[in-house]
């Protein structure tokens, strides 16, 4: 039901937002910004989800108002040009592939980053030893279920398994077993520490500018062209890099984070692309 239908019910007038009034409001967010009243990171989330809300309301209504979306609804509409936070719209233009959906996936995933805890590696450590505890325990589950010839069960122990492994980044709500799976939601808290490398120490920091430079190309001649350090790096800062030497000079920061991921990568054995974007550990590589 709408506002308006609800209101109807109860018997009551609804209040609808007028354009002046939503006007007014949006001029008072960004002037409170400009006055340090609101924070940037706090000015950039609410600028982005404005703009994928609008993004999706215009594909919902160009498919003709459907109840349930097609995936192709986007494809139709005009990308996002804009979300009106600086750092982000210099980047918009440069990214790979420069797609509608590429912009809508870069723009979750700094709207991620920006909201999530400071604290992603040291929560990630906390939780991990009792719940590789608990997955160990799990897979013998599965073994013996194997052995007691019912591999329905056992089945359901090794998707149950995926999910104690997914929880040390977040909170996981299993809520139906389709096919001996089970299905869910997954609210990520510490996403970013997934892509904590083998080598070196760890950092959320650099973890950070992994997942912002995955959507730009990783060739010399972008990088080191008009500054794409300097973009990358605005970025990252924006998304809350906490280390002295990061933040006194985000852009060098960027490019010894990813000279080292290069150096790392070229040691290491060839394996099969991942999309690395917080988006794409969330949904794209391993299915929960």
């Amino acid at each position: 039901m709408s506002a308006r239908e609800i209101a109807e019910t109860l018997e009551v007038e609804p209040y609808i937002v007028t354009e002046e009034e939503r006007l007014d409001f949006e001029k008072a967010f960004e002037e409170a910004h400009q006055r340090g009243e609101i924070s940037d990171m706090d000015f950039a989330s609410t600028r982005i989800k404005k703009a994928l809300n609008q993004w999706s309301v215009r594909a919902w209504e160009a498919a003709g108002k459907p109840r349930v979306m097609p995936d192709s609804a986007h494809d139709a509409i005009p990308e996002i040009e804009a979300v009106g936070a600086p750092a982000i719209d210099a980047a918009l233009p440069y990214l790979k592939p420069n797609s509608g959906r590429t912009r809508a996936k870069f723009l979750n995933t700094i709207l991620y980053l920006l909201e999530e805890r400071d604290d992603a590696l040291e929560v990630t450590k906390a939780r991990a030893e009792k719940l590789d505890k608990a997955a160990a325990l799990q897979r013998e589950v599965a073994a013996l279920l194997d052995e007691s010839h019912t591999a329905q069960l056992a089945k359901v122990a090794r998707s149950l398994e995926e999910w104690i492994g997914a929880a040390r980044y977040g909170q996981a709500f299993p809520t139906a077993l389709v096919n001996g799976r089970l299905r869910g939601r997954f609210e990520g808290d510490a996403l970013s520490a997934r892509l904590t490398g083998k080598r070196g120490g760890q950092s959320r920091d650099a973890n950070v500018v992994k997942s912002v430079a995955v959507f730009f190309p990783d060739t010399d001649e972008f990088l080191t062209g008009s500054s794409r350090y300097a973009l990358i790096g605005k970025l990252a800062a924006l998304c809350g890099l906490d280390g002295k030497t990061a933040k006194q000079n985000p852009a060098a920061y960027v490019r010894s984070v990813l000279e080292c991921n290069k150096k790392a990568a070229n040691t290491e054995a060839p394996s099969p692309h991942r999309d690395n974007s917080i988006v794409g550990l969330l949904t794209g590589n391993k299915s929960t």
